[in-house]
């Protein structure tokens, strides 16, 4: 028996202690007197129980941008098996033959691997590929591909996948080569892809790509969102008919036009069922009207901070009123991140407007003052979100502070690799983190989690477009739409539905044919906000949390269970034993 007990726990040590192997060729460029040299290089994955670190081991050493972009692609993998991989470590080793130009040509090619292994598919190793890997899973451009498809197929690789859009190659004499073609000529496969799905596929011959469907759209929130556009909207025909009439081709004229050109977007976007674009735009009338009005009223000072500390008051009192509510749900947490993101906006524009009066600058403070008293009301409007039912998390302040530093982290990255391609787009007083740290420092764990995720967004659409022809922005924005897509499709499978991720993205739809880039943004806001539940524990009991666990702590817990089963009878039937002696 004692034998029996020993190689339980061997076996438990060696379950728990297991370390998980991978490799694959990657495709690298060399500097060359001539320009780029292809080559070949060997990337080893192994992944051991830890604490979420990932390490890079490269010989000969590459640049910073390596590092990073081999974080962004474990990142994105995990993110794709919807996998908590905060209890792994990722150890990656990268071996060349030659001098390598380091960067993030490798993303994709370690997101598959990554995937693979974390899944247990087998890799063909014939296959190699180049890319980086942006949010979504989508591949991005890459320099060099001539050369790395004449080194794969001097490698006897078979088959080389490429980022869609570089399968035409431009040489020094302008001319242009078909890199499918060429690689036909060298006896070698050269496949344009555009996604991480067709990169799974190539590799490991699993077809990840499915029709997700619609989104199956909660009634509770149609009728909400339906219900704060109609509130909107109402007071856009409320301010619209306060303002008295006004001289053409005159300031007020200017801008009360443009109110009523919002109008008629939203009354468009109310009858095709775009309820959130639909307040967006009356959103933006009522700022329009309320600086018409402003202007026409001609207000001394004392009446302008009359009114202004009237709004202030209304913010105090309504903040008081909104933070007592409890968050239970993915709903109430993402309704209270943009309830008090407007609230802190109308704050912020208040105190902008009390500085910009020293000025005597009339409009601009119309402006503002507009915008304050608007963002006041879109926060009472938003409101109506909270207490909705849905799907409980434990959302305590360790949790909620947790979440907002690992986003912070996740953005912090992005910037820094930002600034290796665009070293003037984030300066200090620009930076898109500041915000997100002031409130991580004022303890506003929730609205900092919001300021870190529209942050990471930011930088995440910036890395997108890099390097990208205009002529292809639209087919990136179906891309970022379909990402979107499928999560929330994932989403509303376990009982939640992600308000601001939908919203964004019914929003970036509406904006698509007049503004492919803020429609971009707006895409880009949907995919990293809706999937808010990945930094929070589910409310489920013991068997429903036992189906989620890693595979490889739910054998330990099995062993450990029956360990212990064993032990309790060994020691029951030594009791029973003496028990039995002393009664004879």
């Amino acid at each position: 028996m004692k034998k029996i007990a020993v190689l339980l726990l061997i076996l438990l040590f060696a379950v728990s202690c297991n370390a998980k192997m991978a490799h694959m060729k990657l495709l690298a460029v060399s500097e060359d007197p001539d320009g780029f040299k292809g080559s070949l290089a060997d990337l080893y994955l192994e992944i051991k129980p830890g604490s979420g670190r990932v390490f890079i081991d490269t010989f000969p050493l590459t640049k910073v941008d390596t590092q990073i972009s081999t974080r962004f692609a474990k990142e994105i993998a995990c993110d794709y098996l919807d996998k908590d991989c905060s209890k792994m470590d990722f150890i990656y080793t990268i071996r060349s033959g030659s001098s390598i130009i380091g960067g993030p040509s490798a993303g994709v090619g370690l997101s598959v691997l990554t995937i693979s292994l974390l899944s247990g598919l087998p890799m063909d190793e014939t296959v190699t590929m180049t890319g980086t890997i942006n949010s979504g899973g989508i591949v991005g451009n890459v320099g060099g591909v001539k050369e790395k498809i004449e080194a794969a197929a001097a490698g006897g690789i078979t088959k080389a996948l490429i980022p869609e859009g570089e399968q035409m190659s431009t040489l020094k004499d302008n001319s242009t080569l078909d890199l499918v073609k060429y690689g036909e000529s060298l006896g070698i496969r050269v496949i344009p892809i555009s996604e991480l799905d067709d990169a799974i596929y190539e590799f490991t011959g699993l077809i990840t790509k499915k029709n997700v469907g619609d989104v199956d759209i909660d009634s509770d929130y149609e009728d909400t969102m339906k219900f704060l556009a109609e509130e909107l909207c109402k007071r856009s025909g409320e301010l619209r008919d306060g303002l008295l009439d006004y001289d053409e081709n005159s300031t007020v004229e200017t801008i009360a036009e443009s109110g009523k050109n919002l109008t008629v977007l939203a009354n468009q976007a109310y009858l095709s069922g775009k309820f959130y674009s639909s307040a967006s735009f009356c959103f933006g009338a009522n700022i329009r009207y309320g600086q018409a009005i402003f202007l026409q009223k001609n207000q001394t000072s004392d009446e302008v901070s009359a009114e202004i500390a009237k709004l202030h008051d209304d913010i105090v009192s309504f903040k008081s009123t909104v933070s007592r509510n409890e968050i239970k749900t993915i709903t109430d947490l993402e309704a209270y991140m943009v309830v008090h993101e407007r609230i802190s906006d109308a704050e912020s524009y208040i105190r902008i407007l009390e500085d910009n009066m020293k000025k005597n600058d009339t409009n601009q403070s119309a402006y503002l003052l507009g915008y304050a008293t608007e963002r006041l009301n879109s926060a009472y409007s938003w409101a109506n979100f909270l207490g909705k039912p849905g799907r409980e998390f434990s959302f305590d302040n360790e949790s909620l502070m947790q979440s907002c530093q690992i986003k912070i982290s996740e953005v912090e990255e992005r910037v820094q690799y930002v600034r290796l391609f665009l070293p003037p787009f984030f300066g200090q007083a620009d930076n898109p983190l500041n915000d997100a740290y002031r409130e991580l420092g004022l303890k506003n764990y929730a609205l900092c989690l919001f300021k870190a995720s529209k942050a990471k967004a930011e930088t995440d659409v910036v890395l997108s477009v890099i390097g990208v022809d205009p002529s292809r922005i639209d087919s990136l924005l179906d891309k970022k739409l379909s990402a979107g897509k499928r999560v929330m499709v994932e989403q509303t499978a376990q009982d939640i539905f992600p308000i601001l991720g939908y919203s964004y993205y019914e929003y970036a739809n509406s904006l698509r044919e007049d503004d492919v880039n803020s429609a971009l943004l707006y895409s880009e806001y949907a995919l990293e906000l809706s999937r808010m539940d990945m930094y929070f524990k589910k409310k489920t009991s013991i068997w429903s949390y036992l189906n989620v666990l890693d595979t490889g702590v739910f054998y330990v817990f099995m062993v450990g269970l029956f360990l212990g089963i064993g032990v309790g009878f060994l020691v029951m039937n030594q009791i029973n034993r003496y028990v039995s002696k002393k009664k004879r």
